[in-house]
Order: C-alpha cells, then structure tokens, then sequence
C-alpha cells in the first residue's frame, strides 16, 4: 500500500515537472519553411510543430541559432528539441531522435501539364528555374540541375508564387522538395520526380531530456500524420492559399 501510494505521489510530483518546464526548441533558418520576419520566427515548419507540441501539452519557446551551433547545443543539453535534421551515425553519436520523422523529401521538378517532353530530355535541354529558397543543397539535385539557370522565388507564400510564374512563363520549370502529385495535379500541374530514393528529417533531443516528454512529443506527430496533417498538409496551406 506504501508503496502505490509512494508511486502516485511521484508520478504527479513528475508530471507537475513536465507541466512546469519551458522547452528550448532550437530552429534554424531554412526558407521557405522556416524563416523570421520581422524578428518573428515563422514558417509552415513551425506551424506545423506548435500544433504537435501543443496537442502534446507542453510549454515551450523557439530559438533561431544557426545549425552548427544548435548541434552543439543538443550535444551539451543546452537546448531540448531542434528540428529538421536528417540522421547520421555521427548525429546519432551526440544526440537522440524522435521517431517519428518531420518531414519526407522528395525532389521534383513541377511544369505544365501539356509538356510532353521526357525527364531526360528537360535535364539535357535545361532553361529557368525557379526554387523557393536561396540555394540547392542536396549535391545529387545541384549535378541534376546543373544545365539549368536557377532563380529563387521570395515571397511569404512561395509556393503559389511559384505556380503563377509557371502558368503565364514557357519553358520555365519549378523546383520543389517535397513532391505530392495528386497536390500538383490539381493545379494542372505535372510533376517530374528526380529520385526514387527519399531523405527523412527527424526531430534531435537531448539525451537528457525527460523519456515521458519524448514520448509525448512523438505521439503528437505519430496523431498528426495519421490524421493527415502531416507536414506536407502545412506546407502547402501556408504556402498556396
């Protein structure tokens, strides 16, 4: 009976802890998903995690570090979460991840619906191309790519600035991330995937991070995903509407 009793006490003692704390979420600048105006940090990709930790009951408060420095802050427990990092075995070595990913990339090239012509030949052939960013990372995209003359496309909704350039502009292609064909479509757009193969992004944690909050933070995401308010829902809404 002690004993029970002695496990309640600790478990509301805990969750009172859990209540209580303010966690530092690291973030880094990555537009068009995370980005500050004005000071403010926004962004589909913090839309999209303030609902998971808010479904989850947590407090917690965003920093804009740059990505180096938040690894090493993760690494030396001085921030909770950071999100959008792809994992490594080195990552893996400093820190811990969630298991539910954030977000699946997989690359494509968006044009016309009545361009008729093959992958190969719009890759050889080349022309503008407009990305919604400053810059391609991804080195197997940038040698893709290569013959094309890149323009990045700024705009607080970049996504449906992109699609107007498309509709009006010949021989203009659109470059995004994270490919939907039936979103696309709808827009009487065609899409053109570059890989086969997708890279997932995971939220890191600390190791020191408490285990019931960890748990709570991946059944928020697993909640989402399974409700169809992944993070590919967030994009696009906060970008084409």
């Amino acid at each position: 009976m002690k004993n029970r009793l002695l496990f309640i006490v600790v478990t509301i003692f805990l969750s009172g802890l859990i209540q209580a704390k303010t966690l530092k979420v690291g973030v880094y600048s990555a537009y068009p998903h995370i980005f500050a105006v004005n000071e403010e940090i926004t962004g589909p990709a913090i839309n999209y995690i303030e609902e998971a930790l808010n479904q989850a009951g947590l407090k917690y408060e965003f920093k804009m570090i740059p990505i180096k420095r938040g690894l090493k802050q993760l690494e030396n427990d001085k921030l909770d979460l950071l999100i959008g990092l792809a994992k490594t075995q080195e990552r893996q070595d400093r820190f811990s991840f969630i298991k539910t990913p954030v977000a699946i990339s997989s690359p494509c090239l968006i044009t016309k619906k009545g361009n008729t012509l093959s992958k190969r030949q719009i890759l050889e052939l080349g022309g503008e191309l407009l990305i919604p960013g400053q810059f391609i990372t991804d080195k197997r995209v940038k040698e893709l790519l290569k013959r094309f003359k890149i323009v990045s496309v700024h705009d607080r909704k970049p996504l449906k600035a992109m699609m107007s350039i498309l509709t009006f502009k010949e021989d203009v292609y659109g470059y995004f991330q994270l490919c939907d064909e039936n979103f696309f479509n709808h827009y009487d757009f065609r899409t053109i995937p570059l890989f086969g193969l997708k890279t997932y992004y995971y939220i890191g944690h600390s190791r020191a991070l408490n285990r019931v909050i960890v748990q709570k933070v991946n059944k928020a995401l697993k909640d989402l995903n399974t409700k169809g308010s992944d993070y590919s829902y967030y994009f696009k809404k906060f970008s084409s509407e």
